[in-house]
Parts: structure tokens; C-alpha cells; sequence
């Protein structure tokens, strides 16, 4: 659910109501993104397991809305760091989406622009769920629940949860994998 469904349908009331809505929407995010993200990364220069990833991926979104926002954010994030990094690996990545050969949905786009750069595969972890947090919080902001000094306090202190989360999608990563 998104921030302005969520306040909408009063699931946010209050700050602490905010603050829990936050962390499961990190959470969800996470622990179907992470996956994802730190397999893209791992496998960055495999283009059939790229493919494969990113396909695994469209098939697990299961509305329009995350669906259509994904592949728009991946789109922008690879035509931004194609233009900006001049990486092979990038530049064959977005010649697989020129092509119609690739959705480019965000977690497989971060983790192959990530490897690109040489970020290891456990910090793109948490490099991914900051992104998200400062969305949440960005897009919270914007429609006028708090305000930029109460976000950026909310973001100091939820950065132990990003590890807690980070913890938890690990362990049970050990038994699942999009691999």
C-alpha cells in the first residue's frame, strides 16, 4: 500500500502509526527487492542470467502500480548512469533494454550499475533500502504529513532498522533465492 492510500484509509494517525507504516514498507520492499538487488550485482556481466533475474522479477509483482513504477525507475536509473558512468556493463545492459530485451526493473538495474562501480554485494543491500526509506520519506513529505526536519530524524533513527531488516531477509535468504 502505498504512503497516500495508507493515510487515506487512516492507517497513519500519528508519528508512531507513520514510523511502523515505514518499516513495513521497508521491509516488503526489501524482502522481495534484496534478493534481486545482491543476485544483479553477483551476476552483472551474465546478460541470460540478467534476463532470467528481471523476468523472475516482473513475474513477482503483482500490481500495475509497483509494476509500472519499477520498470519507470529502472529505466531512468539506467539512462542516468549510462550517460553519466560510460560503463560497459551498463551500456550492454541498457543496449538489452533498446532492444526490448529486458524490462529494467530497478532491483536488477541497482545491482548491475553497482557492480559497474565496484560496490560489493553487501553494501548494495543497504545502499537499496536507504533509496527506498528516502522515498517513503520523501513522498510523506510531500504530501504534507511531516515536515523535511521530522523525515530527516525519522531516517537517522531507522538506520539500526535497516540493518535489522538487512539481518532478517539474509537468514532467510539462506533457504530462497532467485539464484
Amino acid at each position: 500500500m502505498g504512503t497516500e492510500a495508507a493515510t487515506q484509509n487512516l492507517f497513519i494517525s500519528d508519528f508512531e502509526s507513520l514510523k511502523i507504516f515505514i518499516i513495513s514498507c521497508l521491509e516488503n520492499s526489501g524482502s522481495s527487492s534484496i534478493p534481486f538487488v545482491k543476485s544483479a550485482c553477483e551476476n552483472a556481466t551474465n546478460l541470460q542470467q540478467l534476463m532470467y533475474l528481471d523476468s523472475l522479477y516482473n513475474a513477482t509483482l503483482l500490481n500495475h502500480v509497483s509494476h509500472r513504477a519499477s520498470k519507470q525507475q529502472g529505466k531512468s536509473f539506467l539512462v542516468t548512469s549510462s550517460e553519466v558512468f560510460q560503463l560497459q556493463q551498463i551500456k550492454q545492459l541498457k543496449e538489452l533494454a533498446d532492444n526490448g530485451k529486458i524490462h529494467c526493473h530497478l532491483p536488477v538495474v541497482f545491482g548491475v550499475v553497482c557492480s559497474a562501480l565496484k560496490i560489493s554485494p553487501q553494501k548494495v543491500g543497504k545502499m537499496f533500502l536507504f533509496n527506498c526509506l528516502r522515498t517513503i520519506l520523501a513522498s510523506i513529505v510531500r504530501l504534507g504529513k511531516i515536515g523535511t526536519i521530522q523525515a530527516q530524524h525519522l531516517q537517522f533513527g531507522l538506520q539500526n532498522t535497516l540493518d535489522n531488516i538487512l539481518t532478517t531477509i539474509q537468514e532467510q535468504e539462506e533457504g530462497v533465492s532467485p539464484h
